[in-house]
């Protein structure tokens, strides 16, 4: 069950960074006509940086399945859905805490029979 909570943090955190992406986030007037504009419309490809790291944190749990990593990818996934709580950090929020819930729930390693 871990290793399903842990894929599907990251299908969730796919998800956000998919609709960040392409979603509205700006709004405004430019000669009286109104505007809008998305993450990728305004910061051009330098948004895809912020918008992978949430990516790369939920992926190196799945590539490693070890109990450590999956509680050091939590912390920096909520130090970054904190960080970035005013702009994008809050989209990742259910990935942190699916993520938080496989690294609770792991199961302890089975001996192995000789």
């Amino acid at each position: 069950m871990p290793g399903r909570l842990t894929a599907v943090s990251f299908c969730l955190a796919l998800a956000a960074s998919a609709l960040l992406l392409v979603l509205p986030a700006y709004s405004g007037s430019i000669g009286g006509q109104a505007r809008q504009a998305s993450l990728l419309d305004v910061n051009g490809s330098w948004a895809l940086v912020p918008l992978s790291v949430p990516l790369v944190l939920v992926l190196i749990p799945l590539a490693f399945a070890k109990r450590a990593v999956r509680v050091a990818a939590c912390i920096v996934l909520f130090a970054f859905v904190v960080a970035g709580g005013f702009t994008i950090g809050l989209f990742y929020l259910p990935a942190a805490v699916l993520l938080l819930l496989a690294a609770v729930l792991d199961p302890p390693p089975k001996a192995q029979a000789s």
